[in-house]
């Protein structure tokens, strides 16, 4: 069942992931970046809703990142960062639809270190 993403007016993105790592997107001139326990990462023009193995996620295919994010929070994350992507101007790429199927789970049958290799490891579905 599709879950409608609403929009979501702000300056910045947090939320921590399964594994107790904290995460922080905000615009960054034209385009994004993000923070990851408090350390400035890469900026990115290209975000992508992109659940993988049963996780909801996120990649930024450009800078060849991934991340799984909190199920129960998806539609407020992805609301904010489709906000702050559309705020940037200079993206490349906003895949985020208005409506998404969100996977129940955080991270199902599979090995918490596998999860992350493979979110970390996809690009672009085409």
């Amino acid at each position: 069942m599709a879950t409608a993403i609403p929009d979501v007016p702000c300056t910045e993105v947090t939320f921590k992931d399964i594994d107790g790592d904290e995460f922080k997107f905000a615009v960054s001139g034209d385009k994004m970046c993000y923070w990851l326990n408090g350390s400035k990462r890469p900026e990115f023009a290209e975000i992508r809703w992109q659940p993988a193995m049963g996780v909801a996620g996120i990649a930024l295919p450009d800078i060849n990142k991934g991340f799984p994010i909190p199920p129960q929070e998806t539609p407020a994350i992805l609301g904010g960062l489709r906000h702050l992507a559309n705020l940037a101007g200079g993206m490349s790429v906003i895949d985020i639809p208005e409506s998404v199927d969100i996977p129940k789970g955080d991270r199902p049958g599979i090995d918490n270190k596998i999860a992350d290799q493979m979110l970390n490891s996809r690009t672009s579905m085409g």
